[in-house]
């Protein structure tokens, strides 16, 4: 009996990576078992995973906070992978080193191996952490293995149907999953003496409000946009990002009569997107994957001009992939092209900024990579649980996390902020919501 553990941070976003895993595995005579943030606490004591894939630094050292008793069994594996702005990919070097590295260290040592989603990835080990090539493999983007994403169909008949435009939101600040106050945000983000923030460096001119700023603006123009629109014309949708209360977009809409379709929140980002005729969103690491798909995407980060003098050095608005995206000045110039044909054609820039952040020559196959690396490790290494009581701690963990999620199932009706992407309940009907994704 060989057992692969899998975190499931944001239900949209990994459970169609989750689906597909867990079914090529099982090709292989492993089983994979799902996890989310309620369940990993009982990693801990129930070491029955021979690997257990988690999605950052961060997340190990939360599950494992002891430094002297440590598993030899972490795989990470980030769910999010994408961008860099300022050239030294910093944020990607939190997720495999954590935010202070020097005190990290007993963790990042200990990791089994590194499954990087890029070529630029492999080469911030090479630069900084040469001592882990050896654990270090690249496998590609998962969600852009070709059994995540769903075939793209154009409207080809623009004039006989509506087109879909399709919006994408990012402000997680603004409309927080767990609906604090702003007066909460603030106080918790403003910069204090003596206390680091990761968030502000190389941006000594900007604080929190900055922040609320950007999203504010962007929240204003999706809301301008979508009133300018000819709605006899156009048929709109609004994708929520996992990390906001989808339940104010849907109030919003529902107490001011928008013309406007929320998605369906557990619904797979690729399946979303291949349904729409043109994407909006503001700076986003949603450009990588609507690139790679075929979209021509439309930034609307330009069109108020003061915004610029509000980002953070670190943020997605100085990603480089938005040289390469559509980003018109003005409201009028943006509706224009949703009146034309979406031209797509991939800059050869673009295309070397595919291959360094997500491996796009081998993407394709990602999700059979990242297997292929899971069954050599396995076969490396020395199961975490003797296996004459395997089965007996498989049991034991699926009866209390199965039992315990109903309970947070019920308790998320009550509580602020309810059932997000990352607060979900791993039920044994979501599980086989999952499971069936991967057909």
């Amino acid at each position: 009996m060989r057992i692969v553990y899998y975190h499931i941070d944001e239900l949209a976003r990994d459970s169609i990576v989750a689906s597909v895993l867990k079914k090529e595995l099982k090709k292989r005579g492993i089983d994979l078992i799902y996890g989310n943030r309620f369940s990993m606490r009982f990693l801990s004591s129930l070491r029955f995973a021979d690997l257990v894939i988690l999605p950052s630094l961060g997340h190990f050292q939360a599950v494992f906070p002891d430094n002297t008793d440590l598993p030899k069994n972490i795989l990470i594996f980030p769910a999010e992978a994408v961008g860099q702005a300022t050239g030294h990919l910093r944020r990607m070097n939190a997720k495999y080193f954590g935010n202070d590295e020097k005190k990290s260290s007993p963790w990042h040592n200990a990791v089994k191996a590194f499954l990087l989603w890029g070529y630029d990835h492999l080469r911030l080990f090479k630069e900084q952490h040469p001592e882990y090539i050896e654990k270090c493999k690249v496998v590609g983007h998962p969600r852009l293995d070709s059994r995540c994403l769903k075939k793209r169909e154009k409207n080809t008949s623009l004039k006989k149907k509506k087109i879909k435009v399709g919006f994408v939101s990012r402000f997680s600040n603004i409309n927080t999953y767990h609906s604090i106050s702003n007066f909460e945000f603030i106080f918790r983000g403003m910069k204090r003496d003596g206390i680091e923030f990761p968030t502000f460096e190389n941006s000594p001119d900007r604080d929190v409000e900055d922040y609320l700023y950007t999203e504010m603006v962007d929240f204003r123009l999706i809301l301008k946009i979508i009133d300018s629109m000819d709605l006899t014309k156009f048929e709109v949708f609004l994708r929520p990002y996992p990390r906001e209360n989808r339940f104010n977009w849907h109030k919003l809409v529902e107490s001011n009569k928008l013309d406007l379709t929320i998605s369906a929140w557990d619904e797979p980002f690729a399946s979303w997107l291949s349904e729409m005729d043109f994407i909006i969103s503001p700076p986003s690491t949603i450009f990588y994957e609507a690139l790679s798909v075929g979209h021509s995407p439309i930034c609307t980060m330009d069109i108020v001009a003061n915004r610029k003098s509000h980002v953070l050095t670190e943020s997605d608005d100085n990603n480089q992939i938005l040289k390469y995206v559509r980003r018109p000045k003005t409201i009028d110039a943006l509706l224009a092209l949703l009146n034309e044909e979406e031209q797509f054609n991939l800059h050869p820039d673009v295309e070397k900024i595919l291959l360094g952040q997500t491996a796009s020559d081998i993407a394709s196959s990602s999700i059979t990579n990242l297997a292929d690396a899971c069954e050599k490790l396995i076969d490396q290494n020395i199961p975490s649980a003797k296996v004459k009581y395997r089965k007996i701690y498989v049991m034991v963990y699926k009866i209390t996390t199965f039992s315990l999620s109903y309970i947070q199932h019920i308790r998320n009706f009550f509580v602020r902020g309810g059932e997000q992407g990352s607060t979900f309940a791993l039920t044994r009907s979501r599980s086989r919501m999952i499971d069936f994704l991967s057909n």
